[in-house]
């Protein structure tokens, strides 16, 4: 019996980590892909603010203003990152919200994120 124990604790201890956690702890900062500034006037940029604030009047039934683009960020990882810093009229007042919008490989685009007042100072 007290064998067994060993055993079972020999075996739950030696237990491979999930793929995901193997792969995150041998990436590093310096080899994770990082977000490079873009112009906000960069053409890709322009559609991923169309995108964004398309999703965001599909999915809340009214449409929000842009005030203007803040900032713009691309990551490149299968496929493209647009991290953006938007600002918003939000019922009447100015808010800020952090997007990120990804174009796949296909060219299809998609909002992965959407977060009001995240935009860093």
């Amino acid at each position: 019996m007290g064998a067994a124990l060993v055993v079972g604790q020999i075996a739950s201890e030696t237990r491979a980590a999930p793929a995901s956690a193997r792969l995150a702890s041998r990436l590093t900062k310096a080899e994770a892909p990082r977000y490079a500034s873009v112009p906000v006037g960069d053409h890709d940029v322009q559609t991923a603010v169309q995108v964004a604030l398309s999703d965001q009047k599909r999915k809340n039934r009214i449409a929000v203003n842009l005030l203007s683009v803040l900032a713009a960020e691309r990551q490149a990882s299968a496929g493209t990152n647009l991290r953006l810093c938007l600002s918003i009229d939000r019922h009447g007042r100015a808010d800020s919200a952090r997007v990120v919008v990804h174009r796949s490989d296909k060219d299809l685009w998609s909002v992965t994120l959407w977060a009001w007042g995240a935009c860093a100072k």
